[in-house]
């Protein structure tokens, strides 16, 4: 077990996970091939690992064992105006690319109880920007956030029947923040901090029904995670090199509901899913003085505001060559999130609301082996006026008026092994 703890984290390291481009925290294109090729949609029929991510209660389709692994790189550029950049003037940052993935497994110890472990990045944001120095003559910036947050998630389901399956699913997050904007002659810092933390009192439940064969219905509720993100030191807003600091990040609750209908080689999917961004209304930034802790912190607020929002994912799946070859296309809309009072220059554009196209492709190999590959295109779009921010408070963080961009592709590939 722990070594299989350590190999991801080792992986993430190695590749250097990155930006995730979210709308508040959550990324809407994921996981995995199989089900982002029709829109994401899964809650209602997922049956393999990745369950643990979309429902729990999809373990219980398991027979004796499934093993999942997929690879989900997202790539692009996001636009806007970091927040000390000169307002009204809209940079794009740098290509990036995150290296998004997914392993687990499940295993069916008795006719009614299966265990499974996944592991996987569920969110995060960021970008690189470069630009010039307002000030003639000094050097340019580089403005970088990171944030990611990884879950170790050990499951299980119970059969009740043949036809109704619970799922719960108990969720380990370690979360990392990298936050750098200095001169490339590192003359002058305005951050540099890296911080990083758990959360360990968190979980995702769900129910899948199947009333009647070719019908199949599921729910899921993800409880909020609270994690404080810490590191010795840090620079922020100055050079000064400050001692013990500490960032709170929230994920918030989510509920979601999802149906799928086979008839003959056509299935329709589509599941909805709110989430209760308004949990973030803001986020301070404490840290202690380096030459005497005793002293009152220095803060910065982090000011967010978000907003509840809507995610929907509509798919269709058509079974070519006798169900060997199913071929799938999907959309996902992705509410607003992010207030244009406080918009963010490393994420979904503020005040807009996301679309995603996907298209994919599955080939069942043989009864136990099966490979999937899809694709994904994300966009979305806003301006942010010198009126929308007015009466805000103080954000040293936020990003500043101009337009705001997304464009996002996403590829994916996943192989998974059934065992029944």
């Amino acid at each position: 077990m722990r070594n299989a703890l350590l190999l991801p984290i080792g992986l993430v390291v190695l590749l250097g996970f990155g930006q995730a481009w979210a709308a508040g925290y959550d990324t809407p294109i994921l996981f995995t091939a199989r089900h982002m090729g029709m829109g994401g949609a899964a809650i209602g029929y997922v049956d393999e690992a990745s369950a643990l991510y979309h429902n729990p209660a999809g373990l219980g389709h398991v027979g004796k064992l499934s093993l999942s692994a997929a690879f989900s790189p997202v790539m692009g550029h996001i636009g806007g105006s970091p927040g000390t950049y000169e307002a009204g003037q809209s940079l794009e940052t740098e290509f990036t690319l995150s290296p998004f993935f997914l392993v687990g497994g499940a295993w069916r110890a008795n006719d009614w109880l299966t265990l499974g472990l996944a592991v996987f990045p569920s969110a995060g944001a960021g970008g690189e920007y470069k630009y010039p120095n307002q000030i003639q003559g000094k050097a340019d910036y580089t403005d970088i956030t990171q944030l990611s947050f990884i879950e170790f998630t050990p499951g299980l389901a119970v059969n009740l029947g043949k036809k109704l399956r619970l799922g719960l699913g108990y969720r380990a997050i370690l979360t990392s923040i990298d936050r750098e904007k200095k001169t490339d002659d590192g003359e002058n810092i305005t951050f540099d901090m890296h911080l990083q933390g758990w959360a360990f009192s968190t979980f995702r439940a769900g129910l899948q029904y199947t009333p009647i064969k070719g019908l199949d219905l599921g729910v899921t509720y993800r409880h909020r995670a609270e994690i404080t993100t810490e590191g010795d030191e840090a620079s922020i807003v100055s050079p000064v090199a400050w001692g013990h600091t500490e960032m709170d990040f929230n994920l918030p609750t989510k509920i979601g509901m999802g149906l799928r209908y086979s008839f003959g080689p056509l299935a329709l999917a589509f599941d909805a899913e709110y989430g209760f961004n308004s949990e973030n209304e803001k986020q301070d930034i404490v840290a202690q003085f380096a030459d005497d802790p005793q002293k009152d912190p220095f803060i910065v607020t982090n000011w967010m505001e978000w907003e509840n929002a809507w995610t929907l994912r509509p798919g269709l799946e058509f079974k070519a060559m006798d169900g060997a070859l199913p071929l799938r296309i999907g959309y996902v809309y992705d509410g607003p999130t992010v207030k244009k009072k406080y918009p963010t220059a490393f994420g979904t554009p503020a005040g807009a609301a996301s679309h995603t196209i996907t298209a994919g492709a599955g080939y069942q190999i043989n009864k136990r082996l099966q490979c999937n590959a899809a694709y994904a295109y994300r966009m979305a779009s806003s301006e942010v006026t010198k009126e929308d921010k007015e009466g805000a408070e103080v954000c040293i963080p936020c990003g500043a008026d101009g337009d705001y961009t997304m464009a996002l592709h996403g590829v994916y590939v996943d192989l998974s092994y059934s065992f029944n």
